[in-house]
């Protein structure tokens, strides 16, 4: 009876890991297309009372309405993009420019105050006494 206990356990075991090992494979593959499907899934949940409406409008066809809705959102998104493709690409001379320009931008150096508090920081070792005097400055500097 024990023995078949055990062997019971081994087999639940074993079955609960592959099971666990397959899932996680699964949304290993799935991975690169779960940001798709949540998606997708926000665009037909928005959409889902227009279809209906426009399905009533077609005679309660809903081929038509599906067919009639896929246009719809493709012209939805398809047309800004393409504008933005055509814009970019229109002033391409231009981005190409101002990308070339942005080696020549250099930084301005730091404000007076800031390079004096610079030089103090980086000045060869001094004396404990002139230390302890120029902390007092910059505690009252500040």
């Amino acid at each position: 009876m024990e023995q078949g206990l055990r062997r019971d356990l081994t087999r639940t075991v074993l079955a609960v890991l592959i099971i666990g090992g397959l899932i996680a494979a699964s949304f290993w593959i799935l991975r690169p297309f779960l940001a798709a499907t949540v998606w997708s899934a926000m665009i037909v949940v928005t959409t889902w009372p227009v279809l209906r409406t426009l399905q009533s409008r077609l005679w309660g066809k809903r081929w038509l309405a599906t067919t009639v809705m896929t246009l719809a959102l493709l012209l939805v998104f398809v047309i800004p993009f393409s504008a933005a493709i055509g814009t970019i690409v229109v002033n391409t001379d231009t981005i190409v420019a101002w990308a070339n320009r942005l080696s020549d931008v250099k930084l301005p150096p730091p404000p007076t105050r800031e390079r004096k508090n610079l030089r103090k920081l980086s000045s060869p070792t001094r004396s404990a006494s002139r230390a302890g005097s120029s902390r007092r400055s910059a505690a009252s500097a500040w």
